[in-house]
């Protein structure tokens, strides 16, 4: 039986690699948490940097040209019996379990399902599979999936596998980044511009989301601004050669979502 030592210790290292694979922190916290690794092997356009700790293997995978974090496995040794139920890190780890047929983003639908028990011919009964999404930024470019595996006891107590819902013993952690398709992004922002197009936002009112927007006057003249969250919008500024029945420069508008805005630096 795992220690509560070993226990904290496959958590905190849980954490680190959702860090490192969210790009939170770099590979220098993985060398000052594993040091230097053990094997360091190139596969076409993939990097494997592993490790092997007393009582598991782990294994760090990211892209040979810049480094980008793509995989991270964690796999226990078959003698221990890790006994960390999925609550003890989930709230903590800030993990959502996946749910079939939600909307992502607006317009995505989740594929995957929470609970997986091994239904496969010849597969191991007492083994299940959990998956979680890790939620992102609504500016992310990628997304992550997390699957844990869990070795229990398949009671055959009906089609919920009641016995297998509670398994404890952690056998596998993979945490897996995947870049978002061209056309994946263009799906949450015609979401997103659909969504605050039934908000009617003005001129004058507070803007939900710092991007560009486009204000589109009652003039048929359509402004291009960046509007930052909590600011008002603003008027629109009319094209050369264009002025609002008093002479003005400037009209109110409706504003449009448009697409978002990155800081540089």
């Amino acid at each position: 039986m795992a220690s509560p030592e070993q226990q904290h210790t496959i958590i905190e290292w849980f954490r680190l690699a959702l860090d490192w694979i969210n790009g939170r922190t770099g590979s220098e916290a993985i060398r000052r948490s594993f040091g230097q690794p053990e094997q360091d092997d190139v596969f076409g356009i993939t990097r494997s940097q592993d490790y092997f700790p007393d009582f598991a293997s782990i294994s760090f995978e990211s892209t040979v040209t810049s480094d980008t974090p793509t995989s991270f496995t964690l796999k226990v040794e078959p003698a221990l019996d890790t006994n960390i139920p999925k609550e003890s890190f989930e709230s903590y780890l800030g993990l959502r379990r996946a749910v079939r047929g939600e909307i992502i983003d607006g317009r995505r639908e989740e594929k995957n399902q929470f609970f997986n028990p091994n239904v496969v011919p010849n597969g191991n009964p007492d083994l299940v599979t959990l998956i979680y999404r890790v939620p992102q930024s609504p500016d992310s470019h990628f997304e992550v999936y997390v699957s844990i595996d869990y070795l229990g006891l398949n009671a055959h107590d009906g089609p919920d596998f009641k016995n297998l819902q509670s398994a404890v013993n952690l056998r596998q952690i993979a945490i897996h980044r995947r870049p978002l398709t061209p056309d994946e992004l263009e799906q949450r922002n015609q979401a997103k511009r659909q969504k605050y197009g039934y908000m009617n936002l003005r001129s004058g009112m507070l803007c939900p989301e710092t991007g560009w927007w486009e204000g589109w006057t009652t003039l048929n003249e359509i402004d291009k601004q960046v509007v930052r969250a909590g600011s008002n919008f603003p008027q629109a500024v009319l094209g050369a050669g264009r002025s609002g029945p008093d002479g003005a420069r400037f009209a109110d508008a409706q504003w449009m979502w448009r697409g978002l805005y990155r800081e540089t630096s």
